[in-house]
């Protein structure tokens, strides 16, 4: 256990707690954990007496014996790693279910069902993948968006969604 003898102005006759550390003329009572020394040392200036072979986490700070583990950099990634992210992306991109609408649909035949039965006849549609929106347009993006994403839409679809 460690003893420490507070040395920081005013309190090199102190006798009392800090905490739950008593001193007596400014010497701790009872022995300390390494925990509890690093504590009151990262506070107070004060100095290990006694037998015990004792450096607070200061003073090897200050002779550098506190060494800090050093590890590798991480690696830069550049525009030629993003690329070929996308493209491996890409690829896996291929449709492993079978749509949940019955068939695949573009923006000009949303667009007909919207001005045939309305907003109603697009829900009946988009019902079965749980695709919802508030509004024709909103609707017929979410669609787009859900083929799309699913891989069962042409790849010009979105160029010509709605706004």
């Amino acid at each position: 256990m460690i003893t420490l003898k507070l040395l920081a102005n005013g309190m090199t006759d102190y006798t009392g707690f800090l905490g739950e550390i008593e001193f007596k003329d400014g010497v701790t009572v009872k022995g300390l954990s390494k925990l509890s020394a690093d504590r009151i040392a990262a506070v107070y200036r004060s100095e290990s007496v006694g037998e015990e072979d004792y450096q607070s986490a200061t003073e090897a700070l200050i002779d550098g014996s506190a060494k800090a583990e050093v590890k590798e950099p991480l690696k830069r990634v550049t525009e030629e790693d993003l690329e070929a992210q996308k493209i491996e992306a890409a690829k896996k991109v291929i449709p492993t279910e079978a749509p949940p609408f019955d068939k695949i649909y573009t923006v000009e035949e949303l667009n007909a069902i919207a001005s045939k039965k309305g907003i109603s006849g697009l829900r009946a549609i988009a019902a079965p993948a749980g695709v919802k929106n508030t509004s024709i347009g909103g609707l017929i993006r979410e669609m787009l968006d859900f083929q799309k994403a699913k891989g069962f839409a042409p790849e010009d679809t979105l160029e010509k969604t709605p706004e």
